[in-house]
């Protein structure tokens, strides 16, 4: 007998940890323009120590009044996330930057709504949810966290690299509609202010495209290229964090049609950078993330 009064013990203790979410859905782009393929569910770790996922499932929900159904349950490896890190999961590997897990599913893996939600759970505990999302309206409980956000406030096919982001990053309220907003994407990295204007930002979108006044790759590992188009001669690049501190002031002598920045001895986290050449100065948001 008090086995078993220690097993439910157990079990009562771990399905209420389990259900403080520690971990959370930080970020979803589930359409984007045309056909939708580079859809993400990025999930952060926010407890104080690392989770193995072998035993986590991502539940899609349709919530259409007819349906009421889960369509899908992605069924995550063996992984240890970190304590603040993020784990994207995605359909196309070559369409979102930072994926880490790969569904078979190159395009429309995300129902779009009206409404639908997402949900994090556990073998070990069916009908537990550490966290959800109900977007483009309420779904019923418990495919709801307070109210869902509404359609007007949710993603839309009008712009590739916008997407739903908790912002601050990593918050939690309780409250679909509270926690997140529209936000340019930035899958594997710390949601962000902006909403317009993303470019130079982690897009999701992994591109071998090196056109004049372009990044790459971004996120940046150790390194940075920044192609200038022509040959510039001396070239000044200055890095700043989001509190405005100059962290980085070099120059590059002679500078060719593309210029390699050291982002090495950087911390993990979105920068301002400002590359100024004889002729103009472009600043763009730099995300460093090191893997």
């Amino acid at each position: 007998m008090k086995k078993h009064l220690l097993l439910l013990s157990f079990l009562f203790c771990c399905n209420l940890i389990f259900a403080q979410a520690t971990l959370i859905i930080n970020e979803v782009d589930y359409d984007q323009v045309s056909a939708d393929t580079a859809e993400f569910i990025e999930i952060k770790n926010v407890s104080g120590s690392a989770i193995n996922l072998s035993t986590i499932q991502i539940y899609l929900y349709n919530g259409n009044n007819t349906t009421l159904a889960v369509y899908d349950t992605i069924f995550l490896p063996s992984y240890s996330l970190q304590s603040g890190a993020y784990y994207v999961i995605c359909g196309n590997s070559g369409g979102v930057s930072n994926c880490n897990h790969v569904e078979p599913v190159l395009s429309n893996m995300i129902e779009n709504g009206s409404p639908d939600a997402i949900a994090i759970g556990s073998s070990l505990f069916p009908g537990v949810f550490a966290d959800v999302i109900s977007y483009e309206g309420d779904c019923p409980s418990p495919w709801i966290e307070g109210t869902g956000v509404i359609i007007a406030n949710s993603d839309n096919n009008d712009d590739i690299k916008i997407g739903l982001s908790r912002y601050p990053d990593g918050t939690d309220t309780q409250n679909n509609s509270a926690d997140f907003s529209l936000r340019c994407i930035t899958p594997g990295a710390a949601n962000i202010a902006d909403n317009t204007n993303c470019d130079g930002l982690p897009t999701g979108i992994n591109t071998n495209s090196k056109t004049e006044n372009t990044l790459y790759p971004n996120p940046a590992n150790d390194k940075v290229s920044y192609r200038l188009g022509k040959n510039s001669g001396t070239v000044s690049v200055l890095i700043y964090d989001f509190t405005g501190k100059q962290i980085v002031n070099n120059a590059i002598s002679n500078a060719t049609e593309t210029i390699d920045i050291n982002t090495s001895e950087l911390a993990n986290g979105v920068y301002i950078i400002s590359i100024k050449t004889s002729d103009k100065t472009v600043i763009k948001k730099l995300t460093v993330l090191h893997r």
